[in-house]
């Protein structure tokens, strides 16, 4: 029914909170995001990116919170930046088949969102120490390779970090309730960016399961409010 967007400001810098609520059918993120993750679940193998076996309702799960961070990071730019963004959803002729050849699209710019949930369960006693656990601790994951060592994915021009304030286990729950018609409130932040050269420079290595990531700690990303003028540059 709704969705609210503020700014939240953490260690010198800006980080972009999304309150979505509603059920699946009155709320349009939701129920947008649960048709293309169903869309998309039929056609995607069960092993994922850590190398481990999914079931139906796991890879659900995924798809949904990858579209929901998708749209509101459209969302965002739309209004923040006021330029028109290509969902690459809407454009797609390959009926969900292929995997996504993007996320995102400003003029050539290609953008790619990632999405995380927390590693392991805290009792956070503020919002503000929970932003600071996730700046010190998680990362802006980018490209990566596989077991051997071959590219999974064409590299992006830009990647964008989004946090889900939940272990795996209180995101399932969550999810289930939005299955079963019940009312909710989900929250994601989207905490920074940064592009291809800055990653290929200053990036590390991040093994999760069996693919490696380049990625850099979410400290030292570029602030989520200074992407316009990174996806406007030519």
């Amino acid at each position: 029914m709704t969705v609210e967007c503020e700014v939240v400001e953490c260690c010198n810098r800006y980080i972009i909170k999304y309150i979505v609520k509603g059920t699946i059918e009155d709320e349009e993120f939701f129920r947008i995001s649960y048709n293309i993750a169903n869309k998309k679940s039929r056609y995607t193998m069960p092993i994922g990116t850590s190398g481990t076996k999914r079931n139906k309702m796991e890879i659900l799960n995924k798809h949904f919170r990858g579209k929901l961070g998708v749209l509101c990071v459209k969302n965002f730019i739309q209004k923040h930046c006021q330029c028109d963004v290509v969902d690459y959803d809407d454009i797609r002729k390959n009926e969900y088949k292929r995997p996504d050849e993007f996320d995102l699209m400003i003029g050539e710019k290609i953008l790619e969102v990632r999405t995380s949930l927390l590693p392991k369960e805290f009792k956070f006693t503020s919002e503000i120490e929970l932003l600071k656990y996730v700046l010190d601790n998680l990362r802006l994951l980018g490209p990566y390779t596989i077991q051997d060592g071959k590219p999974k994915e064409k590299p992006k021009d830009i990647y964008i970090q989004i946090i889900y304030p939940y272990v795996k286990y209180e995101f399932d729950e969550i999810f289930v309730n939005l299955l079963n018609g019940n009312e909710i409130d989900l929250t994601l932040y989207i905490f920074g960016f940064d592009t291809i050269d800055v990653l290929k420079e200053q990036g590390e290595t991040f093994f999760y399961g069996a693919s490696k990531y380049l990625a850099l700690k979410l400290y030292r990303t570029k602030d989520i409010t200074e992407i316009c003028k990174h996806i406007t540059k030519t």
